[in-house]
């Protein structure tokens, strides 16, 4: 009662400063833009036509002027923004998605865009914020989060429901009727189905931190949050009550108002009639949440928001903006596509530093020099594997961060053993890496866990404790592997530790981000070789990542471990993006090559394909071409491209520099890896190149799953396939 008590006043400053003295009337859509032209409202999507058509046409007999751009395609200016009196925002992407295939444009348009959206909010413009959680729901959220954390206001990424028996795909709220825009208005349907397992939820309660936000829609009292443990379940622990789902607030001149609920319910799949899109099991929208259910409960979620775009347009109409344009904004420059190849003048893409693009005019995907990553490339040593006084190590993080420094170290990638931390060291230690990392050195937390079968794991990049739901009973070891993939954010690496003494045989490491080639004890003995676990991973699609681990237990280790064995090299230009592109290596499954190296001396810095998929032969485009280049500091002995496990091509130099281009035609796939040794007996391994041809096998970036030209086109792990099944009752199968 105090919350709607606090709400209400509130309500009555806004209305009394940011509309109308007294009455605080809402304008028309079509006179409430300055001038008396219509409110102008932009939907920022990733897809331009983020929004349901029928809606968009109901909007628009409204009286709405309504423009929908890309978001991730368009580069933002706050003077484009100002013509706009309201901008409803969804989609915003994660980290994650900056390094994908399709985000040419995105990684380069992703800062300029954000802030050019909190500078309009400050301005007097109005956002309305919906969520997209349909996959990856941690990083989504850390996404989200990270956009509104100056604003006071969070995502909880669990699911609001009745019950965990809760068989409905809807559930009643209530609106409270405490502002000009709510007055009146009680009924809520809320959508409670889980989308998909890992986290993706049709709501995700606000939490806020600040008192100016006033909260307008929530489920019942009585509700409270839920996780999922599979495609359509949750565990039936309630994990708290909270279930706030609409709130509203003033910042600078303007207006920022934050849903829990999905844009599927809200602004792109008003009024489907399916009961899933794509793998999501939205159950049957049809307009259930905006207005109610034909024949059923009301809802009048849709009026909140009419009202709500009415309201924001009215504040930024008096702040001068929203006069509405029919201009298009710009669009950072595409790389040149040819579609002809001229295999005597095309050059190789440079090596460590370029990415693809997709040409939609040809159909092609070709690479060229990442704009992000230009200048000097240097080849960064990170040590990954120390554990420090929290875990089962000594000394702390700014005591390695020195001897690192002084060996020659650009970063360290902690390996505490799980069983020997809590979640208190945890937080402390992202905190010590935090404080220790810098525009020279970086520090990245990361934990060494076993799971139910015995199978180690480095999780390079942890941030958060697991959830309990993930775990055995004994809180020590992780029982639910496939939240490796997807459920624990994406920024992180997560590598098969040890996997020459694993209780698997290879071929069943296939679902995880990289494996440990190579693990060095304190005293730099190889207690493990994990290369024939490597190369059964490249060989099963996998595009695994090499790592190399030194399990250190002391700072006075460090020498030691910086001249023996393999070391984990960073190929970049700056030290903070190298490591965020180590970080991201679901994102990078389909970089060909990935950015990932290990070498115990010799250096690989020529290792690029032109051409690697199958295109028209009168384009030139039936074959391929490696690059290759080794150099060393003493003779080169043996260079070695093996495609699988077979060998493909062997040279042996005799020189301290090694240059081959390898010609091939697309009659098979490929899955190429390259050994190098010099005649010290140090080796260079490299990351996979694959090839694409008519008959190809690829795997989703999370490696959950099979994709490609077969009849059944998808194989998920665990699922049942149509002619028999795949699945197997594994821990570490979905």
């Amino acid at each position: 009662m105090l919350i709607h008590v606090r709400n209400a006043l509130i309500s009555v400053v806004l209305c009394v400063t940011l509309v109308r003295p007294a009455t605080c009337d809402l304008p028309a859509p079509a006179t409430g833009g300055p001038d008396g032209n219509p409110i102008a409202v932009l939907v920022l999507a990733q897809s331009a036509d983020a929004i349901d058509k029928t809606y968009r046409s109901e909007l628009a007999e409204a009286g709405y002027a309504v423009t929908s751009v890309s978001f991730w395609e368009k580069r933002l200016t706050l003077d484009y923004l100002k013509h706009f009196g309201v901008v409803i925002l969804t989609d915003l992407p994660s980290s994650f998605e900056t390094y994908t295939v399709h985000a040419w444009q995105l990684a380069q348009n992703l800062a300029p865009n954000t802030e050019a959206l909190h500078t309009y909010i400050e301005a007097g413009g109005g956002v309305v914020f919906l969520p997209a959680i349909t996959g990856g729901g941690r990083a989504l959220t850390d996404s989200y989060n990270q956009f509104l954390q100056r604003y006071g206001i969070r995502y909880l990424i669990q699911l609001v429901r009745p019950s965990a028996e809760h068989d409905d795909p809807f559930a009643e709220g209530e609106i409270y009727p405490i502002h000009a825009i709510s007055e009146g208005l009680e009924h809520l349907l809320y959508p409670t189905n889980v989308l998909r397992w890992d986290d993706a939820y049709p709501n995700t309660p606000l939490i806020p931190s600040d008192d100016e936000w006033q909260v307008l829609a929530a489920a019942k009292e009585e509700h409270g949050t839920y996780s999922a443990i599979n495609n359509s379940q949750v565990h039936p622990e309630r994990r708290t009550t909270e279930r706030r789902l609409f709130a509203l607030r003033p910042v600078g001149r303007g207006l920022l108002a934050v849903s829990g609920i999905h844009r599927y319910y809200l602004l792109s799949h008003v009024n489907s009639k399916a009961d899933h899109i794509g793998e999501n099991n939205t159950g049957l929208i049809d307009g259930a949440v905006m207005r109610g259910e034909p024949e059923g409960r009301p809802s009048q979620m849709g009026v909140l928001l009419d009202r709500a775009y009415r309201f924001l347009g009215a504040n930024s109409a008096r702040n001068g903006i929203g006069g509405g344009t029919d201009a298009e904004p710009e669009e950072p420059p595409s790389p040149e596509f040819v579609r002809e190849i001229d295999w005597d003048a095309r050059e190789l893409p440079p090596s460590w530093q370029h990415r693809v693009a997709v040409s939609r005019e040809f159909g092609i995907a070709d690479d060229f020099p990442d704009p992000l990553a230009q200048g000097e490339l240097r080849f960064f040593r990170a040590l990954i594997g120390p554990r420090t006084v929290f875990s089962s190590g000594s000394g702390t993080v700014a005591e390695y961060r020195q001897t690192a420094l002084a060996a020659g170290y650009h970063a360290i990638v902690f390996a505490e053993t799980f069983e020997d931390l809590d979640e208190d060291e945890l937080t402390a230690l992202v905190q010590a890496c935090d404080a220790n990392s810098d525009a020279d050195f970086v520090c990245v937390p990361g934990l060494d866990m076993e799971d139910s079968q015995g199978n180690r794991y480095i999780v390079a990049g942890a941030q958060r404790w697991p959830d309990p739901l993930w775990m055995e009973p004994d809180g020590k070891r992780i029982k639910r592997t496939n939240m490796f993939s997807l459920g624990w954010g994406t920024r992180k690496l997560v590598s098969v530790h040890r996997p020459g003494r694993t209780p698997l045989h290879p071929q069943m490491l296939k679902h995880y981000n990289g494996i440990t080639v190579a693990t060095y004890d304190p005293e730099g003995k190889l207690v493990d070789d994990g290369m024939h676990a490597y190369q059964w991973s490249i060989g099963s699609d996998s595009n695994p990542v090499p790592v190399a681990v030194h399990e250190l237990t002391a700072p006075g280790q460090v020498a030691k471990a910086a001249t023996t064995g393999f070391q984990q090299i960073m190929p970049g230009v700056q030290i903070g993006a190298t490591v965020d592109y180590f970080l991201h290596p679901h994102a990078h499954f389909f970089d060909c090559p990935h950015r990932y190296i290990i070498s115990e001396g010799p250096v690989l810095d020529v290792w690029t394909i032109i051409n690697k998929d199958l295109s028209r032969s009168e384009d030139n485009r039936d074959k391929y071409r490696i690059g290759i280049g080794v150099r060393a500091d003493s003779p080169l002995t043996e260079v070695t491209l093996y495609d699988r496990f077979r060998v493909f091509r062997r040279w042996r130099p005799g020189t301290t520099e090694f240059r081959q281009l390898v010609d091939g035609h697309h009659d098979a796939q490929h899955m190429f890896s390259l050994l190098a040794r010099d005649s010290k007996g140090r080796r260079v391994l490299s990351p996979q190149i694959r090839t694409v041809v008519r008959n190809y096998r690829l795997r989703c970036s999370d490696r959950q799953n099979w994709t490609g030209n077969m009849p059944t086109e998808y194989i998920y792990t665990g699922w049942r396939f149509r002619f028999g099944s795949f699945g197997l009752p594994l821990h570490n199968a979905r």
